[in-house]
């Protein structure tokens, strides 16, 4: 049935959301513990946000990326469900 490939790559597309967003998760635990920062620190605590905004634009690419997958899976099981 042409709709496994499709369920497997929706499902394969919802684990790597899933972890995506364990992985925002993450990096906002991290910016937030770094807010409580000393002040003789505070170099290495703008290098670490700055690194900390870099992965998030990593992660919300990755999130676009996952979205415009799902799109075309949500377009090709419209067509199937047209040619039903």
């Amino acid at each position: 049935m042409a709709s496994k490939p499709i369920i497997k790559e929706l499902d394969n597309t919802i684990q790597e959301l899933s972890g995506i967003i364990t992985r925002l998760v993450s990096a906002g635990i991290s910016v937030r513990s770094s807010e409580s920062v000393r002040e003789e620190n505070k170099l290495a605590y703008f290098k670490k946000v700055f690194s900390d905004l870099k992965q998030l634009t990593n992660y919300a690419n990755e999130l676009g990326e996952s979205r415009n997958r799902l799109s075309g899976i949500k377009d090709r099981l419209a067509e199937m469900k047209s040619e039903l």
